[in-house]
């Protein structure tokens, strides 16, 4: 799941774009152990940027993960990925920050055969039939607010959340959902 977000005020073209998110995605999957495939990399190219009170090549990047960041890591990463736009786009390295962000799988949404939290129930569940959580001004029932589907409450799926909602106070037979299993 890790996610570079990529800004620069460098015009990019598809060409370019194409090698660095080849080469990104390729250095973020080693350098934290994780899978090519949960890696996503942005580019936004012709941003107006101004840094040190110039609009000389510049960048910005915002890198996310589940779990895997370290000082150690960052380090490594906000250097290959420094590397990379040198390379790329001719940015020099002391004009571009990265800003990391080590997040929890309960705030990540994710519609894959790993990872489900409350916060992709929450999304799945918009327009959705309305349900009445039994204490209306508990945190949960106001995060989740209606509406809720009683379908997805019974739902056979790997969510911790799912084991601690109430029954719906609807009369209909919630139907059965099938999430894929982790290999």
């Amino acid at each position: 799941m890790p996610t570079l977000n990529l800004l620069t005020n460098v015009p990019v073209d598809a060409v370019i774009a194409s090698d660095i998110l080849k080469d990104a995605t390729k250095a973020i999957s080693k350098t934290l152990s994780k899978p090519e495939s949960y890696v996503m990399v942005l580019i936004n190219g012709g941003v107006p940027i101004a840094f040190a009170e110039t609009e000389e090549p510049a960048a910005y990047a915002e890198l996310v993960s589940i779990g895997g960041l370290a000082p150690a890591v960052n380090a490594k990463l906000s250097s290959i990925i420094a590397d990379i736009l040198q390379t790329k786009l001719s940015i020099n390295p002391n004009r571009f920050y990265i800003k990391f962000y080590d997040v929890q799988s309960q705030t990540t949404i994710f519609f894959g055969p790993h990872f489900y939290s409350h916060s992709s129930i929450r999304f799945a569940c918009l327009n959705s039939s309305t349900y009445s959580h039994p204490h209306p001004t508990s945190p949960f029932a106001q995060a989740f607010a209606s509406p809720f589907p009683p379908d997805l409450i019974t739902a056979n799926h790997r969510s911790s959340i799912a084991s601690r909602i109430p029954p719906p106070t609807t009369g209909r037979q919630p139907r059965r959902l099938a999430f894929a299993q982790a290999p």
